[in-house]
């Protein structure tokens, strides 16, 4: 698989905030890749929070694989000054290569991945909305929620979705904002 290293280190530093600070499992730790028709889509989770990118590679076949997302921001970042990097995808393995630096990843199973997607497909529905217009509504519902509380629920936001209508509300058990 070949991928240009300039779209692939923007791609994996866009993915760096949703990793898990203390993993649970090892496959937290990893970045899933799946590549077809063109394009490789990379996404990783840590339960709550997916994130996923796009970019365009070259392959012969469809495939899918992890690797470990730390150690591949680091080739990334080691090599940035070439223009492309090759992935070998073995079974045990993934050979990234640059010009002469080889680099050996151990991949994990990629369908031990959660897709947080995938397990809400039933019941996920997409919205729009302007950013300005969530911008507001999260700003006019921060006003009341608590800082430093010990009572944790109330150092957060409710967001209810029913129907085509968002509710956003906020706390901090004195006074409301929605």
């Amino acid at each position: 698989m070949k991928i240009q290293i300039t779209t692939f280190l923007a791609a994996v530093q866009k993915l760096m905030p949703a990793l898990s600070k203390q993993s649970m499992r090892p496959i937290y730790d990893h970045i899933r890749c799946k590549y077809s028709n063109g394009i490789l889509t990379l996404d990783t989770s840590d339960t709550v929070v997916q994130i996923q990118c796009k970019i365009p590679a070259t392959h012969d076949n469809d495939v899918m694989f992890t690797m470990p997302a730390k150690k591949l921001l680091n080739i990334l970042q080691s090599v940035k000054s070439r223009d492309f990097v090759e992935i070998d995808i073995a079974r045990d393995k993934c050979i990234v290569t640059s010009g002469r630096s080889t680099f050996v990843v151990r991949p994990l199973e990629p369908d031990d991945f959660d897709d947080i997607t995938q397990a809400n497909d039933d019941k996920f529905k997409g919205y729009a909305m302007s950013h300005e217009l969530l911008r507001n509504m999260l700003s006019h519902a921060a006003l009341s929620v608590a800082t430093n509380d010990n009572r944790v629920h109330l150092n957060s936001m409710l967001l209810e979705v029913s129907g085509d209508k968002l509710l956003i509300c906020g706390t901090n058990g004195h006074r409301l904002s929605a």
